[in-house]
């Protein structure tokens, strides 16, 4: 799976012990043959880690397209020096280990009565996202009002975190190009005009373009003076002449 998809996983309980999964899983199909999967999951108490069951069965298609399990052959039929051999490549070994994965998942909840769903993600963090921006696109205001009285102080908190961090990132790419001296006036302008933070509140300053500029005098780098080089937090005082 790619990340943030996910597969709906239906089980259904056979005895209080044992359910089988109602999908079965095609580990390779062509016009007329395919191989499935399929499998039950049981509790073992005797071995709690053990509780997955499979059986791979080679199938047919009939001629209205309908799909029959192959004529069974008995192992104990077998004579010496005769094999049996069911290779998978690399593909459909990935398929069966995959799905292997997963249904181990599901039997760690145990056997559950009934007809039972699950998902299988491989993200979850990914999944969530993707099933809540398309509320928050729908009805913003809402969301953001549910979250509010779930959590009243994690949305501000996380903000102001998130703020922080980013203040932090433009600060070590200001000491950078500032010791390297490696920038012109152009990209500093360009920096200034997405972090106008970092030119405090409450002064009175515009932004030329290209165009509007007809200043010749000392070039912006000129123009800042650093009491502290900035290491570590954007906090400390930044002095602009304008």
């Amino acid at each position: 799976m790619e990340s943030g998809e996910y597969k709906a996983i239906t089980t259904q309980s056979t005895s209080t012990n044992s359910a089988v999964v109602v999908d079965d899983v095609v580990l390779d199909t062509t016009q007329t043959t395919r191989r499935i999967l399929k499998t039950e999951i049981v509790n073992n108490p005797e071995n709690p880690d053990s509780m997955v069951k499979i059986t791979i069965k080679h199938q047919r298609k009939t001629s209205d397209g309908e799909w029959q399990d192959a004529d069974s052959f008995r192992l104990s039929s077998l004579r010496a020096g005769e094999e049996i051999q069911l290779a998978l490549n690399t593909q459909q070994t990935k398929i069966l280990y995959d799905a292997l994965s997963d249904y181990y998942s599901v039997g760690n909840q145990g056997v559950q009565y009934g007809t039972q769903s699950f998902v299988a993600v491989d993200d979850p963090d990914a999944l969530v996202l993707s099933l809540l921006l398309p509320m928050i696109n729908a009805r913003e205001d809402d969301v953001f009002d549910i979250l509010s009285e779930c959590k009243p102080r994690a949305l501000m908190i996380r903000g102001l975190q998130k703020i922080h961090e980013t203040r932090c990132i433009a600060v070590d790419v200001f000491n950078t190009h500032l010791g390297d001296e490696d920038w012109n006036e152009n990209q500093w302008q360009s920096f200034f005009e997405q972090n106008q933070w970092i030119l405090g509140q409450g002064l009175d300053y515009r932004f030329l373009s290209i165009s509007q500029t007809q200043y010749n005098g000392p070039s912006i780098l000129d123009n800042i003076f650093c009491k502290n080089k900035l290491e570590s937090s954007y906090e400390k005082t930044l002095q602009f002449r304008f």
